[in-house]
């Protein structure tokens, strides 16, 4: 494969184990009209913390009643404070953003971050904590994410009712439903983009050499990893792929690096990629399995 070789075929899971990085693929995390909560009115007052994305129409006004009812409820019983909205840009896409809930929890004395894309809806549940000794009988919301390698369970608990428990719970489920959707819209796009860019490629008689400055970061990525720096290999990697975003083994490798963070619509999304640039290639039935097996775990516990 020359320049273009994959590095080590795979990054090795051992050295990812229990480090987490952002990926720039890191999509398809994940209808209808979901009911609950009344109708999608401004039921509790934004108070600004919505920032741009409620002034430039990016949530619906179920999605301004739903964050707002969540806030409320969090301040109300003093679970956390200090809540903000921020939207993280899809270059591709200027006008899309990933909608991510940042307050600071009373409990655990630190910012705390809800990222609607990677919580397993299905994970959603309420139940009732009896109270013990140094501790008040509670209702509490857990969920799961499919991003923490060790699938710990994040709960908030506090002095709330059945009933506010159970609306917020299912405020919860429809901002995850709604923009996990979205995000499964915004990845399509983005393939159908790409594969217009691959079917040029492939159709050219004699394909380019990858640049010396992506050569550069490739070799960069590799020394990383050979250091058991993670977190700089993929930035490096991914700094090739941006100059040189025909390159298939790059995808492939940052398919891998992304599932064995657990991040995997990333995976999926790179995966798919890899298999544009490289349709007849002899391993892309087991890359569209692996595709189905990440995407079920974007869904399933």
């Amino acid at each position: 494969m020359n320049d273009a070789k994959r590095l080590d075929t795979i990054f090795l899971a051992g050295a990812l184990l229990g480090i987490s990085v952002m990926l720039s693929g890191c999509a398809s995390e994940p209808g209808g009209a979901p009911t609950g909560l009344g109708s999608p009115q401004n039921q509790y007052s934004s108070g600004g913390w919505l920032g741009k994305a409620e002034a430039s129409g990016e949530l619906t006004a179920q999605d301004v009643a739903d964050l707002n009812y969540i806030r409320h409820e969090f301040e109300r019983t003093q679970v956390g404070k200090n809540f903000r909205l921020e939207l993280y840009p899809i270059p591709e896409f200027p006008n899309f953003y990933y909608p991510q809930v940042i307050f600071y929890s009373t409990l655990q004395k630190t910012d705390y971050y809800i990222t609607f894309r990677i919580i397993l809806v299905e994970t959603i549940t309420t139940s009732y904590v009896p109270g013990s000794a140094g501790y008040r009988d509670a209702w509490k919301i857990s969920y799961w994410d499919y991003t923490d390698p060790i699938n710990q369970e994040f709960t908030q608990d506090s002095n709330w009712s059945q009933e506010s428990t159970e609306r917020t719970a299912d405020a919860l489920r429809r901002l995850c439903t709604h923009f996990q959707a979205r995000g499964i819209d915004a990845d399509d796009k983005m393939i159908a983009e790409f594969a217009k860019e691959a079917e040029a490629w492939r159709a050219l008689p004699s394909k380019p050499p990858m640049p010396e400055e992506a050569r550069q970061h490739v070799v960069l990525s590799q020394n990383a990893l050979n250091e058991k720096n993670v977190d700089r290999a993929t930035n490096e990697l991914m700094a090739a792929l941006k100059i040189f975003p025909t390159w298939p083994e790059g995808w492939y490798n940052v398919a891998l690096m992304a599932g064995e963070l657990h991040i995997y619509g990333g995976a999926a999304l790179d995966m798919r990629r890899y298999i544009l640039l490289n349709p007849d290639g002899p391993d892309v039935q087991a890359a569209k399995d692996q595709i189905l097996i990440w995407t079920d775990k974007t869904k399933h516990k």
